[in-house]
C-alpha cells in the first residue's frame, strides 16, 4: 500500500463570520467571497449600529441608576411626610379632645344651673302652695268653730277637692240623669266633609281628646299627623307629624291615639306604625321623644295617678306602664272570648278606682278588669254581634265617666250606646239599621266634655262631631 505525502489544505472561514456568515472555504477562494459576501458589506453599518446600541445600552443602566436614587430618595420623603401627619393627627386630636372636654364641662355647669333653678322653683311652689293649704286649713277650721256643722259629714280639704277636680277633669263630667238626652243634630268642630291634607280637613280620624276648654285634640292618622282645633275655629293646628311618614321623632307614621294632660302640659301620642309611644309637652309639641318602644300600640289612656296604659293589638293584652316598667292589666297573650281574654282590643279608659275598661273588637262587647284582678267581667254587650239594645258590633270609643256610666262607640251599627247600672240605651243613632238617621258613620274615637257634650270621630266622613246634651225645661 502506497502512502500520500501530499497534506490537504485546510479551509478558512469568511471574515464576517462575526457578523453571522457562515461561508467556509478554501483560502485562494476567499478574496472572491468577500466581494460578493452581503455580511462584509454591511460591517460598516452594522458596527456602527452595535455602537449605538452599546451606548444606549450604557445610557439606560445609568438611567436604571438613577431611577433606583429618585426611588430611594422618594421613600424618605415619604417617610418623613408620614410621620409629620402622624404629629399633625396626634396634635388636633389632643386639641379636639380639649375642646371636647370644654364643652362638656360648660354643658354639664348649663345644666347644673337649670336643675338647681328649676329644683329651687319647685321648692318655692311647694312651700307656697303649703301656706295657702294651711291658710284655708285653718280658715276653715275657724268657720267650723264659728258655725259648726249640723250633721256628721265630713268636711273636706283644700286638697282632697282638688284632688276630685283633677279626677273629674280625666274620666269623670258633671252629674248625669239617667233620662238625659242628646240632640240629634250635630255638629262639626273639625273637619270638612271628604278626606284632605289642608289645615281645614282630616283624613281617618282615629283617637281624640277634649280639654275643658273644648279644644279637640285628633291623631288623623292618614295624614300622618296631631291635629289641635280650638272650638269654635275653622281650621287646625299641627301640633305633632304632618310630614312624610318616617321614623324621626318628628315623624309620625298612622298615629292612632292621642292624649293630653293639661295639668302637666304634656301629651301623648301612639305611634302605630313605629311602634312607640312619644311624649311631649304641649308648650314644645315638637320636642317629643319615645318613652315606650317595640309595642304594638293602638290606644292610650291616663289614670288620676298619671300612669299610662295602652292596648297591645298584637298580644292581646292592655298593658300599663309604671316606673319604667311594662305590666299586663288585662287580657292574655293569645285571642279569646273567656273573661280572662281579649280579641283585638281597642279603646282604653281607666276609672278612679284604677279598673280598666276596654272595648274587646272582636268579641263585640266591653270588659271591665278590676285592679290587680286575673279575670274581667263583661259590663257592655257580649251578647254576639248585633244592633239589639244588649248587642255591639265592633265596639270602639269608649268613654267612663265618675258615676260609672259607660259610652260606647257601636262602631258597626253606627250609633252611640250608654250603659247606666246595666241598663242601655241608645244616645245617639237609632235601634236599627232600618231607622238609622246616618248622623255619624262608623264612628271610632269617642270624647265628653265637662258639660257632657259628646264628640265623636267620624272615620267614614273624615270629621270631628259634637252633640250637645239637651237642657232640661
Amino acid at each position: 500500500m502506497s502512502i500520500s505525502n501530499q497534506c490537504h489544505e485546510s479551509l478558512v472561514h469568511c471574515p464576517a463570520k462575526d457578523l453571522q456568515c457562515s461561508w467556509k472555504g478554501k483560502r485562494a477562494e476567499r478574496n472572491t467571497h468577500e466581494e460578493t459576501c452581503n455580511f462584509q458589506q454591511l460591517r460598516p453599518i452594522l458596527s456602527q449600529l452595535i455602537k449605538v446600541t452599546t451606548q444606549q445600552s450604557t445610557e439606560i443602566q445609568q438611567l436604571s441608576l438613577q431611577i433606583e436614587q429618585q426611588k430611594t430618595e422618594a421613600q424618605k420623603q415619604i417617610n418623613a411626610l408620614r410621620k409629620d401627619i402622624t404629629l399633625l393627627i396626634d396634635q388636633q386630636s389632643t386639641e379636639t379632645s380639649s375642646k371636647l372636654q370644654n364643652e362638656y364641662e360648660t354643658f354639664k355647669k348649663e345644666v347644673t344651673q337649670t336643675i338647681d333653678k328649676r329644683c329651687t322653683d319647685f321648692n318655692a311652689t311647694i312651700s307656697k302652695i303649703s301656706q295657702d293649704t294651711q291658710k284655708q286649713s285653718n280658715g276653715i277650721k275657724q268657720s267650723n268653730i264659728e258655725n259648726p256643722p249640723q250633721s256628721n259629714e265630713t268636711i273636706t280639704t283644700n286638697q282632697s277637692t282638688t284632688e276630685v277636680k283633677k279626677t273629674e277633669h280625666r274620666i269623670a263630667s258633671a252629674q248625669l240623669s239617667n233620662d238625659a238626652i242628646w240632640i240629634q243634630t250635630t255638629t262639626n268642630v273639625a273637619g270638612v266633609q271628604g278626606s284632605g291634607n289642608a289645615l281645614n280637613r282630616l283624613s281617618n280620624p282615629l283617637g281624640i281628646d277634649v280639654d275643658d276648654q273644648q279644644t279637640v285634640y285628633i291623631a288623623d292618622r292618614n295624614n300622618h299627623r296631631i291635629v289641635q282645633w280650638q272650638a269654635g275655629a275653622t281650621t287646625g293646628q299641627i301640633i305633632a307629624g304632618g310630614k312624610p311618614p318616617g321614623i324621626g321623632y318628628d315623624q309620625l307614621n298612622m298615629p292612632t291615639d292621642v292624649k293630653v294632660d293639661r295639668e302637666t302640659n304634656s301629651i301623648y301620642i301612639c305611634d302605630s306604625r313605629n311602634r312607640r309611644i312619644l311624649k311631649g309637652s304641649l308648650q314644645n309639641p315638637s320636642d317629643m321623644l319615645p318613652i315606650i318602644e317595640n309595642v304594638d300600640c293602638f290606644r292610650l289612656a291616663i289614670d288620676n295617678k298619671k300612669t299610662l296604659y295602652f292596648s297591645d293589638i298584637k298580644s292581646h293584652q292592655v298593658k300599663r306602664y309604671r316606673s319604667g316598667k311594662l305590666e299586663v292589666v288585662a287580657g292574655k297573650s293569645d285571642a279569646g272570648d273567656g273573661l280572662d281574654q281579649l280579641d283585638d282590643p281597642r279603646f282604653v279608659c281607666v276609672d278612679q278606682h284604677h279598673s280598666v275598661y276596654v272595648t274587646d273588637l272582636n268579641n263585640h262587647r266591653v270588659m271591665k278588669w278590676a285592679n290587680g284582678s286575673k279575670k274581667g267581667v263583661v259590663v257592655a254587650g257580649g251578647k254576639d254581634r248585633g244592633n239589639g239594645m244588649k248587642q255591639l258590633s265592633y265596639p270602639q270609643g269608649l268613654f267612663v265617666d265618675g258615676s260609672g256610666n259607660i259610652f260606647v262607640a257601636d262602631h258597626g251599627n253606627n250609633r252611640i250606646m250608654r250603659w247606666c247600672n246595666g241598663v242601655s240605651s241608645i244616645v245617639i243613632g237609632q235601634t236599627t239599621q232600618e231607622e238609622q238617621t246616618n248622623s255619624i258613620n262608623l264612628p271610632t274615637g269617642l270624647s265628653i266634655d265637662q258639660a257632657n257634650n259628646i264628640y265623636v270621630a267620624n272615620v267614614k266622613d273624615h270629621l270631628i262631631q259634637r252633640f250637645s246634651l239637651q237642657a232640661k225645661n
